[in-house]
Parts: C-alpha cells; structure tokens; sequence
C-alpha cells in the first residue's frame, strides 16, 4: 500500500472528466464559486499553520485555512 503514497493523481482533470461524462447537460447555466474558511489551530508541529486573517476575530490568527470551490447548476438549482 505505501508504493501509493508517491503516486501523483491530476485531480483537477479526474474531476473534470467525472463531471463531463456523469454531469454535464448542454443547455444547463452552471456557477463555480469560492469560500475561504480559517480555523484557529494552537502549536507549531501541524504542517500548514501560519497567521491567517480571521473576520470572526478581526485579525490575523494561528490556524489553518482552507478554500474549497462549489460547482453549481443554476437550471436545476442543485450543489454538483
């Protein structure tokens, strides 16, 4: 099992040819969109923490931040 752990997968091209063949219709109007989420994370040993601009908190904090994007059908109205 541990041979996978090097394996380079392109998931932007295996999403993108998931949501051709499964998802796509022609004549549907589709939007993408983005959100930034920052969570508050205390000690130095996780990979990743950094001081990230909090809105909850008005400033920069310890913590991790992720962006996730949502790919919409807006004929449908239905999360992809």
């Amino acid at each position: 099992m541990g041979r996978f752990f090097s394996t380079v997968i392109p998931w932007a091209t295996l999403f993108w040819l998931f949501f051709r063949h499964h998802l796509w219709r022609e004549n549907d109007v589709y939007l993408l969109a983005g959100d930034e989420v920052v969570v508050s994370k205390s000690g130095k040993q996780t990979y990743g923490v950094d001081r990230f601009f909090s809105s909850l908190a008005s400033k920069p904090i310890n913590g991790l931040s992720f962006f996730v994007l949502s790919f919409f059908n807006i004929d449908r109205r239905t999360i992809l």
